[in-house]
């Protein structure tokens, strides 16, 4: 999915010098959650349950993941 050009230098086994193709990661703050209620990746909203801890929830139908 994400790939990034890389130059290479001559060498003896490249004479020409090259342009490298290759995969690199993707930040974990660029992906989106999956909804089984929407069948989307979605935005998600924070909220509080009632023990206090943070739950995550789809902002367009409420599905809590």
């Amino acid at each position: 999915m994400n790939f990034v050009s890389k130059t290479v230098r001559k060498s003896q086994d490249l004479p020409k010098g090259d342009i490298i193709r290759k995969e690199a990661s993707i930040p974990l703050s660029n992906l989106m959650l999956y909804c089984p209620g929407c069948k989307r990746g979605v935005k998600i909203a924070r909220e509080r349950n009632e023990q206090g801890q943070g739950v995550r929830k789809c902002r367009k139908c409420g599905h809590k993941f």
